[in-house]
């Protein structure tokens, strides 16, 4: 069963701690299906539709945040979700 993004937050943001940060314009994405992703594995296995989970952003500058986003964004990703990990 395929979900919205925003269906999907909707969901779950009362379940698990989730603070959205942008992309709410997003929301009518489809999620097909969720990966995990930590940058340094490559887009080349993320596909249109995936939700990604990273848990990599505390270890890269900005820029390559920002590059990273731009890619999920090319290849119409879903969304990203960033995990800090305590």
């Amino acid at each position: 069963m395929e979900l919205m993004v925003g269906s999907l937050y909707h969901r779950i943001k009362d379940k698990i701690s989730l603070t959205l940060l942008a992309g709410s314009d997003g929301f009518y994405r489809m999620v097909r299906w969720i990966q995990q992703d930590e940058m340094a594995s490559g887009l080349h296995l993320l596909r249109s539709g995936d939700l990604v989970i990273s848990t990599e952003h505390t270890d890269v500058s900005t820029e390559e945040l920002i590059d990273y986003i731009r890619s999920l964004n090319e290849m119409n990703a879903s969304g990203l979700i960033l995990y800090a990990c305590s």
